[in-house]
């Protein structure tokens, strides 16, 4: 572990040097042209101080050992490098001694007080993801105790091998315990209304950031971290509904459901018959959602379905050459409805 400022590299550079004497250079020619009456030399002469603290500074020294050059008026053959911000150095890939080039990764820091969490969520779980929302996830490491985390980016492709789409989540670590390379597994629950939306009512009304999910405001704005223009969370597939309300789907158990691969069939129970009748009933399927099937279209609600023993009736009608999940009715072409 290492705090911002801590010292990390000692090292010896003639461009560093040469980097000093320039700015020693053009400070000596400030103060000579100080009391000059032509301001065009007074103020290009300031400019090329300013010039060179700048290189300075992107050569990583801080503002104190630009001071420090300046008080002392003599270039340092060694410089050292400070650390620009406080993590973990989790990569070392110079030694002392070792001769370096500019760009060359001496070490690197990571913040780990905040992580990604990289996913894969099936093809079937797209419908039901959304850039924003919140994610349970359990480490193997860690039985027992969840975490959690935000989806900040979902892959807009599909990885051809595997069929899986790559999802990333922003998730805080104040303990240190999450390490990078730890197995994890995540769950989304996502409460839906009708056509697949999703509900998320801590978020309805709210404008969020497209960079940031963290980045929640009532009104409209920019972002605190990166200044992009927020956006309504509705855009994003989000409706501040009540699904107790009218506005939530009609589902059924997807036990409910036989499937031949182009048809789903469910067993409906026909109202006031004398004795307990069932009768198959070709539905629309919508997304499956947990242990629920969508429905669009095929049933209406409070029609009752068989949840369980439905093949053992299926199979009962195949036996009797009746219409069933593999065979569905078809009526010659003279017949009519009654």
């Amino acid at each position: 572990p290492v705090n911002q400022g801590d010292h990390m590299v000692s090292l010896y550079s003639p461009a560093l040097i040469s980097a000093q004497e320039e700015l020693l250079q053009a400070l000596q020619t400030l103060k000579q042209i100080e009391s000059s009456q032509v301001q065009i030399l007074r103020e290009t002469a300031g400019a090329t101080v300013r010039a060179s603290r700048e290189k300075l500074r992107l050569w990583g020294l801080t503002p104190r050992q630009i001071e420090d050059i300046e008080a002392r008026g003599e270039p340092l053959d060694h410089m050292t490098i400070y650390a620009p911000m406080g993590g973990v150095v989790v990569h070392k890939n110079a030694q002392e001694g070792m001769y370096v080039q500019e760009g060359t990764r001496i070490y690197t820091i990571a913040d780990l007080a905040q992580v990604w969490v990289q996913l894969e969520a099936y093809e079937s779980d797209l419908m039901w993801l959304r850039y924003g929302q919140k994610v349970e996830f359990t480490a193997e490491s860690y039985p027992g105790r969840a975490f959690a985390g935000t989806i900040s980016f979902i892959d807009p492709i599909v990885h051809d091998p595997t069929r899986v789409i790559k999802v990333r989540l922003d998730a805080p670590n104040p303990d240190m315990i999450l390490k990078p390379g730890m197995f994890v597994r995540a769950v989304v629950r996502a409460r839906i209304a009708t056509a697949g939306r999703v509900v998320e009512t801590a978020l309805a009304g709210k404008w969020i950031c497209p960079m940031h999910p963290g980045v929640v405001k009532d009104r409209p704005g920019s972002c605190d971290l990166c200044g992009m223009d927020l956006v309504q969370t509705e855009s994003l597939g989000y409706v501040g509904v009540d699904t107790a309300g009218a506005d939530a789907p009609l589902v059924v158990p997807a036990s409910a459901v036989l499937q031949t691969g182009t048809r789903a069939v469910v067993y409906v129970r026909i109202p006031h018959a004398d004795t307990p009748t069932f009768v198959g009933r070709q539905i629309e399927l919508g997304p499956r959602a947990g242990d629920y099937f969508l429905v669009r279209s095929g049933l209406e609600e409070g029609e009752l379905v068989v949840v369980k023993g439905n093949f053992k009736l299926d199979a009962e009608l195949q036996i009797r050459a009746r219409p069933s999940m593999m065979s569905p009715a078809t009526p010659p072409e003279d017949a009519h409805d009654h």
